[in-house]
């Protein structure tokens, strides 16, 4: 019996020890997210989202304005106007989404490309999560950035999966990766946020930099203001894209 003894202490100390470091559920996390960066209430009451910023492509001396107009339920219009090189437009009007440029003109996003902007342009995705992705599983532990991170992979309902990385002490979002499906083909992206403000009782973050083809970039918001009047014209679809939605039908 003596002999028997150390060994159930030991197994009760192992089973006490994984206990302590067993990892929270994926849903527990983006729950504590939400909780700490304002709570449901707060992110319910935003209808629209209107923001500025300055984009600066890291090594390059290229900088760029950047302002997005977001309404609910799932409605964007972003403009950027890159020096030296023309304006770049993308948007949706809850239902096509689309893009244009001076260099390549007019394009009506398909499929899963289209998919994600749409994800991304519902002003409240953060809590409907559930609405476009399957699954989220907390995979890990992992330092990111100076921080100690849950990894969370998020699986898409339509696209490609995310895996997302919140700081264990703040229960704040540092990291993105995923893949993002272009005209190009599929480019791996590397999305870092930081510098949390209150925004009407959300904190959001105010920089966010990029990795993209081994290019990297900033954006550095300089205003957001919610609940604004926005025109509906705002969202509507230019003609040029009109006529590519038109020819496609």
């Amino acid at each position: 019996m003596n002999r028997v003894l150390p060994v159930i202490i030991s197994l009760v100390a192992c089973r006490a020890l994984y206990a302590a470091d067993a990892l929270p559920t994926g849903e527990s996390i983006l729950d504590k997210y939400i909780e700490v960066t304002g709570g449901k209430a707060a992110y319910e009451k935003k209808r629209t989202e209107v923001s500025t910023g300055v984009m600066e492509f890291t090594g390059k001396g290229v900088k760029a304005n950047i302002t997005t107009y977001l309404a609910a339920p799932n409605r964007s219009y972003s403009v950027v106007q890159i020096e030296g090189i023309g304006k770049l437009e993308e948007g949706t009007d809850g239902n096509i989404a689309w893009e244009r440029s001076m260099l390549k003109g007019p394009r009506v996003k398909t499929g899963e490309e289209r998919a994600v902007t749409l994800r991304g342009a519902a002003i409240q995705h953060d809590i409907r999560w559930r609405d476009y992705f399957s699954k989220a599983e907390c995979t890990g532990v992992e330092p990111i950035d100076g921080h100690v991170c849950y990894r969370v992979l998020m699986t898409a309902k339509e696209g490609q999966p995310e895996t997302r990385y919140y700081d264990k002490q703040t229960h704040l979002l540092v990291r993105t990766n995923t893949i993002v499906k272009t005209d190009m083909g599929e480019i791996p992206a590397e999305i870092s946020v930081s510098e949390y403000r209150n925004v009407d009782g959300v904190l959001t973050p105010f920089l966010i930099k990029q990795k993209v083809l081994q290019q990297e970039f900033t954006i550095t918001l300089q205003s957001m203001q919610t609940n604004l009047e926005i025109s509906k014209d705002r969202f509507a679809l230019p003609d040029d894209v009109k006529a590519l939605v038109t020819q496609g039908k």
